[in-house]
């Protein structure tokens, strides 16, 4: 939403021999977002339902992919690693989080309080579900479609990157981490309610915590 100034960048980042579909969901943007995307070649779809989980779950809804991915629209995440997200998966892993706290990653974005944050979240999420990655709340991923298939996702905002990993996990699917640097958004502010988002989060975590399979049916 609203990322005119960087959408058109990383869409033309993306490499396209590896790449079969791009969808830009568009949350509603009041700027040229929108319109740039389209202008350029790329799918819009416009988000009927406000949240990072609602968009994610209405891109998946228009394409026919097998492997999905994920990445903003701020820039703050390269495109060129899709080719290593890619190779993960390939290697037998069904999805693959970005990470930026293991050798090879880093986050030119973090600020001291965000870090210690999500260095919390990620002792509590292994603590309690035992996830094999540390950085959970990254959203640069790839996974396949056969997961949200077999389970049922309920989040509607950004809890969509804890409760992927923590169901996945509880359906035995193999999850992994590639390296990654996450840069400084190239334009504007952040949408994200810190203070909200982490209870979310955190909310999320718990009740996992006490609950059992979510295969779907």
């Amino acid at each position: 939403m609203n990322e005119a100034n960087s959408i058109v960048g990383v869409l033309n980042g993306i490499p396209k021999d590896l790449v079969d579909e791009i969808l830009v969901v568009d949350g509603g943007s009041s700027d040229q977002t929108a319109r740039l995307a389209y202008a350029n070649g790329y799918s819009v779809v416009l988000q009927r339902n406000k949240g990072l989980a609602n968009a994610i779950k209405q891109g998946i809804e228009k394409t026919t992919a097998e492997i999905i991915i994920v990445l903003d629209a701020d820039g703050s995440h390269n495109p060129r690693d899709i080719t290593r997200f890619l190779q993960k998966i390939e290697n037998g892993f069904d999805l693959v989080v970005g990470s930026r706290y293991i050798e090879g990653g880093y986050s030119y974005d973090d600020t001291f309080f965000t870090r210690i944050g999500n260095r919390a979240i990620n002792v509590l999420c292994r603590l309690i579900h035992r996830i094999p990655i540390n950085d959970i709340l990254m959203g640069y991923k790839a996974f396949r479609r056969q997961i949200l298939e077999s389970i049922d996702i309920t989040s509607q905002h950004q809890e969509f990157d804890v409760e992927i990993a923590i169901k996945a996990k509880k359906m035995e699917f193999k999850i992994g981490a590639i390296p990654v640097i996450e840069g400084r958004r190239t334009y504007g502010k952040s949408k994200l309610n810190p203070f909200r988002t982490t209870l979310r989060i955190i909310k999320i975590i718990i009740q996992e915590g006490i609950t059992g399979s979510h295969k779907k049916g």
